[in-house]
């Protein structure tokens, strides 16, 4: 197949300023990735882990006015909230912790299914903190929707291809993860 020579020149003068562009920009990546990657140990910074729980009691309380830390927070729900932990260290047990509150917080009910942030060398004496809600069956239909939506791409001849599947699950896990501690890091300042 040949090439008009019209369309031949005009694509020999788009790709050099893209050449030129992408280029050092491609470079600049690659230095800054080897000068950032981590060295060391490899262990964590801290010592949190998540665990799964199942909320079964909420009591709600009349937040004290005279609270003055709770009022710099934001803090508009107080109580406590019975959770049974289903994975980790105190699998089986009840165990018992703050009503999430303040900003972005989230709003828990009886029988919901949460992740619970596990603390276990905390000087406040809390081990556990509600962390947000699990969100595993949402994740799986979100992940069928991406499947969908790029097998209708492909058209008839689109395939269905685990390894895609995976790969997009654990990236919008890991950016759910990534929002939920960089919103609990801006209501914690």
């Amino acid at each position: 197949m040949r090439i008009p020579e019209g369309l031949r020149a005009r694509l020999r003068g788009t790709w050099r300023p893209v050449f030129l562009v992408i280029a050092p920009v491609a470079l600049l990546t690659v230095v800054a990735m080897v000068w950032l990657w981590p060295s060391g140990s490899s262990a964590p910074a801290d010592d949190t882990h998540y665990v799964d729980g199942n909320v079964r009691t909420v009591l709600h309380a009349a937040c004290t006015t005279d609270d003055e830390a709770a009022q710099a927070a934001g803090q508009q729900h107080c109580g406590t909230v019975v959770v049974r932990v289903t994975s980790g260290p105190d699998a089986g047990q009840e165990i018992t912790t703050d009503v999430p509150s303040g900003p972005g917080a989230i709003q828990v009910r009886e029988g919901e299914d949460v992740a619970l942030l596990y603390l276990p060398d905390t000087p406040i004496g809390e081990t556990y903190q509600i962390a947000d809600h699990q969100r595993g069956s949402q994740l799986w239909v979100l992940l069928a929707a991406f499947a969908l939506a790029d097998k209708g791409t492909h058209g008839a001849a689109g395939r269905f291809d685990i390894t895609a599947l995976r790969t997009i699950k654990h990236r919008v896990e890991g950016a759910i993860r990534f929002l939920a501690t960089l919103f609990r890091g801006a209501s914690g300042r």
